[in-house]
């Protein structure tokens, strides 16, 4: 049938405007009041928003929708938008009038369901929702999502964890109009120790609104319910009243296998019996939740949070109502057939299936290897490792504001030859997870290799081992490999070289007096091949140092040299494979020493009345060659410091014949000794004089 579109034309015949301002004693302030003729109730208060409303919330096919606005810019074109059940938007347009108000005529064509309306004048914008049924006293409906409808037949491919939408749509006349009404549902299987649905939630109901239209069973939007856009309740949250909840769970024993819940007038923000004498029908829309299997056979179902279990009113119907199930059920996946419904206890055979969730199919699995060239990569050398730990943890949205947190349990990877290596867990549907391997002393994790369908990607963890990850999609696989090596270590000693010689003297001989001394608290450093620092430690009471938990590679020692002091003996580099100690990398020093020279000057060649001689030269022999020339200085003395091991000597030149040297022209220290105090020599000169002997005639006598 051809769509018939109405205009009406907004005549403003006539209106009074009635303003109190206080020019009488003793009036208030008022609001505006106007009579435009143009709405069967004709007298209303201008609003400052955009609203508009229709002359009824429910209507029969064909009948006319009067659409009335106000609150828009005035003497605009208004355009509105009609959508309808099954998706397609019609649109119209209207004028307002100089107060900004219109009224618009849509004709309805048989298309049952809910109908959406927005008005908008491109500044101001308003909608509405209405809809178009045949009526009944009381009935079901759930949402199928093969199909996205709703419908009283077969509810198809939900799976475990899935929330499941339903409406109860009851009218006046039904028997149960403003009575209790009671609902019953099979939650747990017997045969199979199977729990099917663990919780319900999202209870809503709305007077006298349509029901929910097809292909949008969030239509209901039970996380944003409340008022529409003209500020009009539309849904409005209650809790029923719950009966035979489960018992004897802390023994074991089987549960119930029904359970019910009434919806009392009065009762838990339901309405009370009076309010329904002003409303024609009221929709009742919750949700039922597909058991998971994961929950219910590991016994996880105590964690749910808190508020979700009590021991007298559960506001949210999770099964268990205070109770701490002991002992594992199997949950949605496990339940056969199709003999689990709703039904109204009241009236008898109002019925509709509940489905029947799938087990997921997804997994979660992967390999344990040990990387045995200790290159940190996944390669064809690295093996697999049998009886290594595997932990899974999960985090399950369940939505209406559930989120549950549980163990996926504890795995040893396979020891069977065609599996060594192997872990995997079954079962797996869309939510949070993380897997992480056990900790083993000297061993370390290098690797974590992540893979699923859809080249997804994970936060992973080298450090710990983990791989957290979201599957968004039940029945998806995802493949984690670990790659572990085991630590190496690098020790030593460091002790001080009394000699200089570069070999720790002693140690080797039964008499531990011979050994030189170790050499506590210094600072030994480890960098890898790159030079960059890669740990610290100090030597302890026996002058030893290790580096543990340390990773294959090349890597080189050093230390921090204090002051005063000469290295004479440092390991080379030093390379480890995976589980290789090495040993006796080990730090000689040698604590330096300084060597004094002085140059006097034997006044009276006695020994004993010296004096300085500055400027003079001295020369330092190390090893037999010449290491430093120098000058006496005002002392007459100079002093070469900081001097590291060795065999010295220092020499004067020789003076003659101005002088005589009164003492060796050069002197051996020989090998000086580590921390020695400072050694000296003095060289003795004594500056030569001259005797003149002259003979003369006296000629004269005189």
């Amino acid at each position: 049938m051809k769509r018939e579109h109405y205009i009406g034309i907004s005549i403003l015949l006539g209106f009074i405007v009635i303003f109190g301002y206080g020019f009488f004693p003793g009036s208030t302030d008022e609001m505006t009041i106007v009579d435009t003729g143009l709405v069967p109730d004709s007298s209303y208060v201008i609003a400052e928003d955009a609203i508009i409303w229709t002359d009824k919330a429910d209507y029969a096919p064909e009948e006319t929708v009067t659409i009335s606005g106000s609150g828009f810019n005035p003497d605009s074109s208004i355009e509105v938008n009609v959508t309808r059940p099954d998706g397609d938007t019609e649109t119209g347009y209207q004028m307002s009038d100089s107060l900004g108000q219109f009224v618009y005529y849509y004709v309805l064509d048989g298309i049952e369901g809910s109908y959406d309306v927005t008005a908008s004048d491109g500044e101001n914008s308003a909608s509405i929702t209405f809809t178009d049924t045949a009526g009944g006293s009381e009935y079901w409906r759930g949402y199928n999502i093969e199909s996205n409808k709703w419908t009283t037949g077969n509810l198809k491919i939900y799976t475990e964890c899935d929330w499941v939408p339903y409406q109860l749509t009851i009218t006046s006349s039904s028997s149960l109009w403003g009575a209790i009404v009671s609902v019953g549902y099979d939650f747990y299987n017997p045969s199979e120790d199977a729990i099917h649905v663990d919780m319900l939630g999202a209870f809503y109901y709305a007077w006298d609104q349509p029901e929910l239209a097809d292909g949008d069973p969030g239509s209901s939007d039970p996380y944003n319910l409340g008022f529409d856009e003209a500020g009009h309740p539309t849904w409005y949250s209650f809790a029923p009243e719950w009966l035979n909840m489960p018992i004897g769970a802390e023994t074991c024993e089987t549960p119930a296998r029904k359970h019910y819940f009434n919806v009392t007038p009065g009762v838990n923000d339901f309405p009370s019996a009076a309010e329904f004498t002003s409303h024609s029908k009221i929709v009742i829309y919750f949700q039922a939740h597909m058991a998971l299997d994961a929950l219910w056979r590991n016994s996880q179902e105590a964690n749910l949070p808190a508020e979700y279990a009590g021991t007298t009113y559960n506001p949210d119907g999770i099964l268990g109502n205070g109770d701490d199930w002991d002992c594992p059920h199997h949950g949605a996946s496990y339940f056969p057939g199709a003999s689990s419904h709703f039904y109204l206890l009241n009236i008898g055979a109002k019925t509709i299936p509940i489905p029947i969730a799938s087990y997921p199919e997804g997994v979660i699995e992967g390999y344990k290897y040990e990387d045995t060239n200790g290159n940190r990569e996944l390669d064809a050398g690295d093996l697999p490792v049998a009886g290594w730990g595997i932990d899974g943890y999960a985090t399950i949205d369940f939505g209406q504001g559930v989120i549950v947190g549980f163990d996926l349990g504890h795995l040893l990877t396979s020891a069977d030859v065609d599996t060594l290596g192997f872990y995997n867990y079954t079962g797996i549907i869309d939510g949070h997870y993380i897997i992480d391997e056990e900790e083993r002393p000297g061993w370390t994790h290098v690797g974590v290799f992540y893979s699923d369908e859809h080249g997804g990607s994970a936060s992973l963890d080298l450090g710990l081992g983990t791989a957290e990850f979201d599957i968004e999609t039940s029945g998806e696989s995802v493949h984690i490999d670990f790659l572990n090596t085991r630590y190496g270590s690098i020790s030593g000693y460091k002790w001080l070289d009394l000699n200089g010689n570069g070999i720790w003297d002693g140690i080797d001989t039964p008499d531990p007096s011979d050994d030189e001394p170790i050499l506590e608290g210094w600072t030994i450093r480890l960098l890898d091949e790159f030079g960059a620092e890669v740990d610290t430690t100090v030597t302890n009471s026996l002058g030893y140092y290790e580096f543990q938990n340390v990773l294959a590679g090349t890597y080189t020692l050093e230390e921090n040299l204090e002051s005063g002091y000469t290295q004479t003996c440092w390991p080379t580099s030093v390379t480890l494979n995976p589980g290789d100690h090495s040993t006796n990398n080990n730090f000689g020093n040698f604590e330096n020493v300084d060597i004094t020279v002085c140059k006097q000057e034997d006044l009276y060649g006695d020994g004993v009345t010296l004096s300085p001689i500055a400027g003079w030269t001295v020369y330092l022999y190390k090893d037999g060659l010449l290491y430093e020339t120098q000058e006496t200085g005002d002392g007459g003395c100079y002093t070469w410091v900081n001097l590291g091991p060795g065999s010295y000597e220092v020499r004067e030149d020789d003076p003659s014949p101005e002088w005589t040297a009164l003492t060796a022209l050069s002197y051996d220290f020989g090998i000086v000794e580590s921390g020695h105090e400072p050694y000296s020599f003095t060289f003795i000169n004594f500056e030569n004089v001259d005797i003149t002997v002259c003979k003369q005639e006296d000629l004269y006598g005189d």
